[in-house]
């Protein structure tokens, strides 16, 4: 009957374990569900393992990713907590994680190793006797520990350990199912600011390509898609610098950030001596993340108009194997700029430098289809105007829409009598006639034209024309001092030059070769009609001689009154050439005289 009795309370007390053990596990999955910190579950576990066990210390920990380290630990004494991150492992705890297998001392003071090292916690006065680890287990790998600890020798047996043990296991699967939690929220996490991120420069990109479809200056264009790329990289400032024709400078075209002084001082940066001459040079970015102002020399480089910037990204402006200009970003404090970061810049740059090339392309064309609209109306006005003036003005309308011109001129020049036929101007809307029946200045541009052939083009008048020995600027029109100036022979079909075409320009560097080319085109057009209309004034003029001679005849012929007949002649004679003064003698021939005067 004893036996009995003392084993049903061994029954009912095994039974009161089993359903503590149960409670414990239960409360511990349920605080695992709702996704708690680590602290939290960390605190569960100690509180549910109070009902369970009996000790005095408790040491919980998840290991990490780092080698060596626990991620989280909870360590408990007599009621004192601490929670830490980034622990590294204890000797013993260590051992549990490395050798995955639990350990138990009756005595730890009497059985462990005296010399090995100890890590203790709590009350340094105190060392812990009874010592029972176990490790965390999820299939072979230990993911934690948990250890409890009392004051007293024996109270854990190889039961105790057994029944730690089996909970662990349990409690491991919901820690490590948190774990997994927490991991799929963070990649969630990271995923959702991938996609945003990815969304975001894909949206830039996209704002930077429909550009190329707006009609607007490339200036602006670029302005717009400067702006994205500050905007996308999170910089203070930028610009985007483009290589002039002859590829030695590099034109400031857009900026932000900057103060107006800068575009004043900068506008044109010698490629030999710009801090951006190996990225147009290497066709490579170049990075600088900290210390930006610190590199130049302010006696070489106007550091005084930038800002005080500790950064730059800049980069090429590539198509294919070419580099167009540069895009450079700047930030006020030192920032470490990623490999994806460089790749996706360097994506933008490529996607501006299509901008410009395309911008270029369309340029290019309405360009040329302008030339063709200009040489079809001064051809057509060559075939239909009936004097020069009427021939000018309808030159000048047909350039102006193409030309950036203030003024323009053009003159007729008699090969044969040196002199100029006719000059006629239009400056400001008024036509001037100039240089009438008489020889240009020999000091002249025009004049220059005249005795080399060849054009003249100035970008620059007061400052390029000392080049020319014997030359001056001769003003017409409001007589103002042109800046740019660009003049081109007529030739007739011999390769004699019988005028000159010319536009100026009060604001320097309005002309080009492509507009001296254009106005080469006008002159031909042009000479073409002034070779015709000699021709067909003389053949009216030879017309005209032919007639007067005829008529002379028939009068001759007719009478015989000397004085009738050569008042006759005077007659058609000053009616044939306009002459206001007529003389006409009769004299003996062996005598030498005069019989008759008029």
């Amino acid at each position: 009957m004893v036996d009995l009795e003392r084993q049903r309370d061994m029954l009912r007390r095994q039974r009161e374990q089993d359903q503590r053990v149960l409670t414990a596990l239960y409360n511990i999955g349920l605080a695992c569900r709702d996704r708690p910190t680590l602290r939290t579950i960390l605190e569960t576990i100690n509180h549910e393992l109070h009902g369970v066990f009996s000790f005095d210390a408790i040491y919980i920990a998840l290991c990490d990713e780092t080698p060596e380290t626990f991620s989280a630990a909870l360590l408990v004494d007599e009621g004192e907590a601490q929670y830490i991150e980034g622990l590294e492992y204890g000797y013993l705890t260590g051992a549990i994680v490395r050798d995955r297998a639990p350990l138990l001392y009756r005595d730890l003071v009497a059985e462990r190793d005296p010399d090995a090292p100890r890590v203790m916690f709590g009350n340094p006065e105190k060392r812990s006797r009874s010592w029972l680890g176990v490790p965390l287990m999820v299939g072979d790998d230990a993911v934690g520990v948990i250890s409890i600890q009392s004051y007293q020798v024996g109270i854990y047996t190889p039961e105790s350990l057994n029944l730690l043990q089996r909970m662990a296991n349990v409690i491991a699967v919901a820690v490590e199912n948190v774990r997994l939690l927490d991991v799929h929220g963070q990649l969630s996490r990271a995923l959702s600011q991938q996609v945003t991120a990815r969304t975001e420069e894909l949206a830039a990109l996209s704002r930077i390509a429909s550009a190329a479809v707006s009609r607007r200056p490339l200036p602006a264009i670029l302005d717009e898609a400067l702006g994205v790329a500050i905007d996308l990289f999170r910089f203070d400032a930028g610009n985007v610098r483009l290589l002039d024709a002859a590829g030695i400078y590099l034109v400031l075209q857009a900026h932000r950030g900057f103060a107006p002084q800068y575009a004043e001082v900068t506008v044109r940066s010698p490629l030999i001596t710009s801090p951006l001459r190996g990225v147009v040079l290497d066709g490579q970015p170049q990075v600088i993340e900290r210390g930006w102002s610190s590199r130049f020399d302010p006696s070489r480089f106007p550091i005084h108009v930038f800002p005080p910037f500790d950064c730059a990204l800049s980069l090429p402006l590539s198509i294919g194997s070419g580099v167009l200009g540069t895009l450079s970003l700047f930030g006020l404090v030192e920032r470490t700029l990623s490999e994806h970061t460089v790749r996706l810049a360097q994506a933008v740059a490529n996607q501006i430098a299509i901008l410009v090339e395309n911008t270029r392309l369309i340029e290019e064309r309405e360009r040329q289809i302008s030339e063709l609209r200009t040489l079809s109306s001064v051809s057509r006005a060559a075939s239909t105007a009936q004097d020069l003036r009427t021939l000018l003005r309808q030159v000048h309308d047909a350039l102006q829409e193409f030309l950036p011109l203030d003024a323009f001129s053009m003159l007729i020049y008699d090969p044969e009598r040196q002199v100029v036929s006719d000059a006629v101007s239009i400056d400001e809307g008024r036509a001037n006639d100039y240089w009438g029946n008489q020889p240009p200045p020999s000091r002249s541009l025009s004049a220059w034209i005249i005795r080399s052939g060849l054009s003249l083009r100035f970008e620059n008048l007061p400052e390029q024309i000392a080049a020319l020995e014997g030359i001056e600027r001769h003003a017409f029109g409001s007589w103002r001092q042109a800046l740019s100036w660009l003049g081109v022979p007529m030739l007739d079909r011999e390769g004699r030059v019988i005028g000159v075409i010319s536009v100026q320009g009060y604001t320097a560097s309005l002309f080009g070769p492509r507009d001296e080319g254009l106005l080469h085109s006008v002159a031909a057009q042009v000479a073409l009609h002034v070779q015709n209309v000699r021709l067909l004034t003389q053949r009216a003029r030879q017309i005209g001689e032919l007639e007067a001679i005829g008529q002379i005849g028939k009068l001759i012929t007719a009478s015989y009154n000397l004085d009738l007949m050569l008042d006759e002649v005077r007659r058609e004679v000053v009616t044939l050439t306009d002459a206001s003064v007529f003389y006409l003698l009769v004299c003996e021939p062996e005598t030498r005289v005069v019989t008759h005067a008029i």
